[in-house]
């Protein structure tokens, strides 16, 4: 038995084919050799069922029905047109499909891919202030104040490798995030936009971890931050609504600064426009990067340690 819950309640229950029956399924994605087929069959289908155009070329989908009745009348019509496919494929209403039918919302895996891909972010910062607390703990950035280096050239060398990986790091769950399902609405200009808003969240956490870095007593202790920062993606909105947490979590996760950034993600993701929580976001993420760069620059300054023997 499964019960699917919603604002506390208890929306619906059953086993898994019960619950999945309570979804239209029986979607067929159907595959033409040619244009020419394509038209043909849209213009006998439409007459009968739902039929759209499909994400791939020369692919019509098409409403048919979940039983194998209703799959064989199809092919029957397409046989008796003389019309070929050269491939198909039937797609069934799964647990995610239900409980977001049932709850107004959109797939599972496109709500939580902007608050995943934000994990890592976070889960990545963590090494980089590591690794600068270990090249403090050796001497390295020792060696370096006595050099005629700017310190913002010094730390921004830092700040740019962790950046970048970081940012490859997140391009491969995104990968991840399209093989097992993921999809969405947005256009080039959304696409770049999001792109831009990650970079600058990206860089913005790193300089934080840079002066939890320079500010930590031992390279295991450095990467500790982190997970203040996990606490507060998971009180936000980044894999349950808000209006589902209890009066106290919710009103922490609305006036935290990472929910206006994972929501302008996902509107920008799912939605195609920034919504309008997006400048917000940005002045928290504008914000988070000045404070946390110049108390960089000022604490690698004043603070001068030895190497440890």
């Amino acid at each position: 038995m499964i019960a699917l819950l919603h604002d506390g309640r208890i929306v619906a229950s059953g086993t898994a084919s019960e619950l999945k029956r309570l979804v239209p399924g029986g979607l067929v994605e159907v595959t033409f050799q040619d244009e020419r087929q394509l038209k043909r069959a849209f213009s006998l289908l439409q007459e009968r069922y739902n039929v759209t155009e499909g994400n791939r070329d020369l692919t019509l989908t098409v409403a048919a029905g979940a039983s194998t009745t209703q799959l064989a009348d199809l092919f029957i019509q397409l046989r008796d047109a003389r019309i070929e496919p050269s491939d198909f494929s039937h797609k069934v209403p799964t647990l995610d499909d239900v409980f977001f039918k049932l709850t107004g919302g959109k797939k599972y895996v496109d709500y939580i891919t902007p608050g995943i891909i934000v994990l890592t972010v976070i889960s990545g910062i963590a090494y980089a202030a590591f690794r600068l607390n270990t090249d403090i703990q050796k001497g390295i950035i020792n060696r370096f104040r006595t050099m005629p280096v700017a310190p913002s050239s010094i730390l921004g060398g830092q700040a740019a490798s962790s950046t970048l990986s970081n940012l490859f790091s997140s391009l491969l769950v995104l990968i991840v995030a399209f093989i097992i399902g993921f999809r969405s609405d947005a256009g080039t200009v959304e696409w770049l936009l999001f792109a831009g808003l990650l970079a600058l969240l990206t860089l913005a956490l790193t300089w934080l971890a840079i002066f939890f870095g320079l500010l930590a007593r031992s390279a295991e202790g450095a990467g500790s931050f982190s997970y203040v920062l996990m606490l507060f993606i998971f009180i936000s909105p980044s894999f349950v609504p808000t209006d589902s947490m209890t009066p106290l979590l919710r009103g922490f996760a609305e006036h935290q600064p990472l929910t206006p950034i994972v929501e302008t993600m996902r509107s920008l993701l799912t939605n195609g426009t920034p919504g309008d929580r997006a400048r917000i976001a940005l002045a928290w993420i504008t914000g988070i990067l000045v404070v946390f760069y110049l108390a960089s620059l000022w604490l690698y300054r004043t603070e001068a340690r030895p190497a440890t023997s």
